[in-house]
């Protein structure tokens, strides 16, 4: 029973000591004092950051020229490749058929144009001068029925009361046989121009025949070239991103299949690296203005000659982090702005790309695609009134924002800070100016001292 009652005893003085020190006195506790910092002149340098991933200089995608099954791929992801060095190997045996087909196509191609030639030399020396012969024999049978016509025809005419010399059946077989060689002549002369019109179509036939052994002969070329490239080598230095075939599967030529061919490797060229982050377009405007003139679009490309030399290309260095070395710091310039906008989660923001040339660039080629964030830095403002972000409060009521500044020599029980309006400037989120409303050395509160009852009643009191 003791006990008890000096238990509630106790417990009576500790809660008529906090009532006392709540109504009267100020907890000496430094959370409740308050915390203040002081207003200073200095510049003002507004970071932009944008994000991104990690890009290499480009991407190849390589295909084969020829089709067939893989039997080997030396490499596999995240391997380095010179170019000109051996990827893919495909099985040489169905290019090897193409090839010795495309070879007997132009065999025989190259007998027919031997054929036509010779056929075509054959009716130059033999049909023609056969044609010439048959007309100068019909010719002569000609000029002599014509003589024997021309001799006869008076001798038709019954002279001197005697009958005539040449009877009506003779002239009629000298007619007879005078038109007879009149039309085998004509036939004669146009049996010359089948044969000459003989010689044209030879001529054409060995046209035709040059073409197809042309034909052929580029056949056999594409062939032995596919055969070639039953081989493919890589196009460019670079690292091996995706191995998209394997041993033991089909591919399909990329020249000559409907769907474009296979992919067989996937190969950056990561001689250089790059940050490619994505701008705001309130932002783009002071990041161009960070970038050499030669990442501007629409820019010129080449050093003006009124231009002081090395002066051209130069920019500002812009911080790159990225999440796989959250604690190291990665430099780069500004190497290309995309001359239009894109649209990203309903945000118009242009590409940026970065190239990093920091020395520790090398650890991130083997981390493409990672996320990355750039921070570009644009000075705004020098020797100018800055606070603390966190000074900056609303106004009570109501009409702006300022900051809260210790009261001087305050009254007992009556507030120890008061409220300033105040006009603010630009920031980075550290600091911010100070338009209007403070000077260098001002102190302000960034926490404010937590009041008594008493106090608040006086502000209350005051208020109304």
């Amino acid at each position: 029973m003791r006990r008890f009652v000096t238990i509630v005893i106790v417990v009576g003085l500790l809660a008529g000591a906090y009532y006392y020190l709540s109504q009267h006195a100020r907890v000496s506790l430094g959370i409740l004092e308050g915390k203040t910092v002081k207003a200073y002149r200095g510049d003002l340098v507004r970071p932009i950051t944008a994000s991104g991933k990690i890009e290499p200089t480009s991407i190849v995608k390589v295909k084969g020229q020829a089709s067939g099954e893989v039997v080997e791929v030396p490499f596999n992801e995240g391997a380095m490749v010179r170019r000109g060095k051996l990827i893919v190997r495909l099985d040489p045996d169905d290019e090897q058929r193409s090839l010795d087909q495309a070879e007997a196509d132009y065999e025989r191609a190259r007998i027919a144009l031997d054929l036509a030639r010779l056929a075509r030399d054959r009716q130059a020396n033999e049909g023609i001068a056969m044609a010439w012969a048959r007309v100068a024999q019909a010719e002569a049978r000609r000029i002599r029925t014509q003589v024997e016509y021309d001799r006869k025809m008076p001798l038709t005419q019954p002279a001197g009361g005697m009958p005539a010399p040449v009877t009506r059946e003779e002239w009629e077989q000298v007619r007879a046989t005078k038109l007879e060689a009149d039309a085998l002549y004509e036939s004669s002369l146009a049996e010359l121009g089948q044969a000459y019109l003989a010689i044209e179509q030879a001529d054409l036939e060995i046209q035709t025949a040059q073409e197809n052994l042309r034909t052929a002969d580029k056949r056999v070329e594409e062939a032995r070239q596919r055969l070639i490239e039953t081989e493919v080598f890589s196009p460019i230095d670079g690292m091996v991103l995706t191995r998209d075939v394997q041993i033991g599967e089909m591919t399909q030529s990329g020249t000559r299949s409907l769907m474009g061919g296979t992919v067989l490797m996937t190969i950056a060229d990561v001689s250089d690296i790059y940050a490619v982050v994505n701008v705001d377009e309130a932002d783009i405007g002071s990041v161009r203005e960070l970038a050499p003139p030669s990442a501007v679009p629409g820019a010129i490309t080449t050093q003006p000659a009124t231009l002081p030399a090395g002066t051209f290309d130069v920019s500002e260095e812009v911080d790159i982090t990225v999440e796989a070395f959250p604690d190291e710091k990665f430099r780069g310039v500004i190497e290309r702005i995309a001359p239009q906008s894109q649209l990203i989660q309903a945000i118009a923001t242009f590409k940026v790309w970065i190239r990093i040339v920091s020395p520790n660039r090398d650890k991130l080629v083997g981390l493409l695609n990672t996320q990355t964030e750039a921070r570009f830095t644009v000075r705004s403002v020098e020797n100018a009134i800055l606070v603390s972000y966190d000074a900056i409060k609303q106004d009570p009521n109501g009409d702006g924002f300022g900051v809260y500044v210790p009261v001087a020599n305050p009254a007992p029980g009556t507030p120890k800070y008061e409220f300033r309006l105040c006009e603010f400037g630009i920031d980075n989120g550290i600091d911010v100016e100070v338009i209007k409303g403070l000077e260098p050395g001002d102190e302000v509160y960034t926490v404010l001292p937590q009041m008594t009852q008493k106090e608040k009643d006086a502000q209350e009191k005051q208020s109304g």
